[in-house]
């Protein structure tokens, strides 16, 4: 999903930033530079993010106790 601004970037969700063979993170919400978003990849370099974050989900059947 991507939402457009008025800015040279774009929020994007849904995607895939790989670090390595082995690693990769799947934020909630990604900034990239718009010229990447108009590709419209299933996954960014992560040197080509700027922000990309988790979004803390609402805790379902109450807090969590020991």
């Amino acid at each position: 999903m991507r939402w457009r601004s008025s800015s040279p970037t774009d929020f994007i969700s849904d995607v895939t930033i790989p670090f390595d063979d082995a690693n990769e993170f799947c934020p909630d919400l990604a900034v990239i530079p718009r010229a990447e978003s108009d590709k419209n990849l299933s996954a960014y370099s992560p040197d080509r993010t700027g922000l990309s974050a988790p979004l803390p989900a609402p805790c379902r059947g109450g807090p969590v106790r020991p």
